[in-house]
C-alpha cells in the first residue's frame, strides 16, 4: 500500500520516504536535539503522511491510573479551547478532559489498549466557548502506544479526508514503533530524574539529620561534663576525707562507687565526642615513623594485666624481626585497645584471647584479635563496623556493646588507608583483622 499526500513541506510518495524521515528523526535524538522539537516533527509526519489535521503524542504519568489516568503531552496540534495549555504542557501531567471530544476515544483506548476508531464524531459540550479559530472534530483515530505488555502512551488524529482504517493503523506501523521508542526514552529519563530528585532529598535529609546528632552531642558534652565534673571533684573530696572522716565503711564504697561510676560515664562522653569528630571528618591523624613491635608489646602488657583479673589467657605472637610502619601510634593503639575491650568481655573464665601481629601481602602490617567467646551473630556480621549497633556485640544478648567500638576503630583503620574485618569460622569464637599499610603514601589523612 502506497499514501500519497501533497502538502507545504513536500511530498511522500513510497515507504522509503518516511522510512528516511523516521531515521533522522532518531539520530537527532540520540545527538540530544532538544524533545520538543523531536516530537514535533514525529507529529508532523504522522499528520503529513495520514493526512490529518489534528494531532497529538501523549504518554502516560507513571504509574498509570485506572481511574483518573494522566497524560505527559509530547507534542499537540489541536483544535480545543485550551490547546495552548497542552502545548506548552510537556513534562506537565494533564487530566484526559484536556483533550475535549477526544476524552471518550482516548479513555477507551487506554483502557482496553486497542486501536480506537470514530467516523462519526458527536458533538461534546465544553466548560469554555471554542475559540473563533477553532476547528470542529469530525473524525478521529487513538493508537495506544506499548511498551510490551505495558501501555504506555497514545497518538491521537482527528479530521481525515474520508475518515480512519485498521490498514492506515498498519500502514504506519514504523513509525508507531519509533514514536513508542521515543516516549519510552522520555518516560525512562523522567524516572531517573525523579529518582535523582528523591535521592538528593534523602540525602539533605541523611545530612541535616547528622547536623542535628553533631549539635546534639556538642550540647551534651557541656551539659555532661559541667556536671560529672563536679560529682568527680566532689566525691574525689569525699574519698581524700579532707574535710572529715566519713564513718563507716560502707560510706567508703558509696564514695568509690561515684567515683568509679562517674568516670566511667565521663569515658562514655568522651568516646562518644571522639567518635563524632571522627564521622564528621575532623579528625587529624599524627603520623610518624614507628616501631610496631614497640607498640604491640605495650598493648600485649596491657591486655595481660586485664586478663589476668579475669582468668583469661593471652597468647601473644609477633614477628622476629623489625617492623617499622608510617602511622598515628595513638589511632593504633586506640584501635587495638577497643577489640580487646571486646574480646575481654565476651572471652570466658579459663578461656583464651591471641593477639597477632603479622606482615601481611603487599607491604601490609595485620594486627589480629581473635577469642574463644561465642562469636559473632549472624546481625552482627551483617552490621559490623557500622555505629550505635547493638552488633557492637557478639552472640551473647546480655553483654551488648555501646555501639560505637567497633565503628569507631573501622573508621580510624580506614584513614590510614587500611581495612577492617570479621573473621568467622564455626564454634571458634571472633576474629577481628585489621590490615593497614606501611608506607605513608597510603595513608588517608582528613
Amino acid at each position: 500500500m502506497i499514501i500519497t499526500v501533497r502538502n507545504n513541506t513536500g511530498t511522500y510518495r513510497t515507504d522509503r520516504d518516511f522510512l528516511e524521515i523516521i531515521t533522522e528523526i532518531q539520530t537527532e535524538y540520540l545527538s540530544g536535539t532538544d524533545p520538543d522539537t523531536v516530537f514535533g516533527k514525529m507529529l508532523k509526519l504522522i499528520q503529513d503522511v495520514t493526512e490529518s489535521e489534528f494531532g497529538v503524542i501523549a504518554g502516560f504519568a507513571s504509574p498509570i491510573s485506572t481511574d483518573n489516568p494522566k497524560a505527559v503531552i509530547h507534542s499537540a496540534n489541536l483544535a480545543t479551547h485550551d490547546c495552548s495549555k497542552v502545548k506548552s504542557g510537556r513534562a506537565a501531567d494533564f487530566d484526559l478532559s484536556t483533550f475535549g471530544v477526544l476524552e471518550d476515544s482516548i479513555r477507551q483506548a487506554s483502557t482496553t489498549n486497542e486501536l480506537v476508531i470514530e467516523n462519526t464524531v458527536r458533538s461534546k459540550a465544553h466548560s469554555e466557548p471554542m475559540p473563533i479559530s477553532a476547528r470542529s472534530y469530525k473524525s478521529m483515530m487513538c493508537i495506544p502506544l506499548s511498551d510490551g505488555p505495558n501501555l504506555i502512551g497514545f497518538i491521537a488524529l482527528a479530521n481525515r479526508r474520508g475518515g480512519y482504517r485498521v490498514s492506515l493503523r498498519d500502514y504506519i506501523q514504523p513509525i508507531i514503533a519509533t514514536t513508542a521508542a521515543l516516549v519510552r526514552s522520555e518516560r525512562l529519563y523522567q524516572e531517573r530524574l525523579d529518582a535523582r530528585a528523591l535521592l538528593i532529598q534523602e540525602k539533605e535529609r541523611a545530612e541535616n539529620a547528622n547536623r542535628a546528632k553533631s549539635n546534639f552531642l556538642s550540647s551534651m558534652s557541656h551539659d555532661l561534663r559541667t556536671p560529672l565534673n563536679a560529682i568527680l571533684g566532689f566525691s574525689e573530696i569525699l574519698q581524700g576525707e579532707y574535710f572529715g572522716s566519713l564513718g563507716s565503711q560502707k560510706n567508703k564504697e558509696y564514695v568509690e562507687l561515684i567515683q568509679s561510676s562517674g568516670k566511667s560515664l565521663l569515658s562514655y562522653v568522651d568516646r562518644l565526642l571522639a567518635f563524632d569528630a571522627i564521622e564528621q571528618e575532623n579528625y587529624t591523624l599524627n603520623v610518624a615513623q614507628t616501631d610496631i613491635i614497640e607498640l604491640f608489646g605495650e598493648f600485649c602488657s596491657t591486655v595481660k594485666e586485664k586478663a589476668a583479673a579475669l582468668d583469661i589467657n593471652i597468647e601473644c605472637q609477633t614477628p622476629a624481626t623489625a617492623v617499622m610502619a608510617e602511622c598515628d601510634p595513638r589511632a593504633i593503639m586506640r584501635v587495638l585497645n577497643n577489640l580487646s575491650a571486646n574480646a575481654l568481655k565476651f572471652t570466658p573464665p579459663n578461656g583464651t584471647i591471641t593477639l597477632t601481629l603479622d606482615e601481611a601481602p603487599e607491604a601490609d602490617i595485620r594486627f589480629t584479635v581473635a577469642d574463644t567467646g561465642p562469636g559473632f551473630s549472624e546481625a552482627a556480621l551483617e552490621g559490623f563496623g557500622m555505629p550505635f549497633s547493638a552488633e557492637d556485640a557478639f552472640v551473647a544478648d546480655e553483654q551488648k556493646g555501646f555501639g560505637i567500638g567497633l565503628a569507631e576503630c573501622k573508621r580510624l583503620i580506614e584513614l590510614h588507608g587500611g581495612n577492617l574485618e570479621a573473621l568467622e569460622e564455626a564454634q571458634s569464637g571472633a576474629t577481628v583483622s585489621a590490615t593497614i599499610p606501611t608506607k605513608h603514601d597510603a595513608l588517608e589523612q582528613v
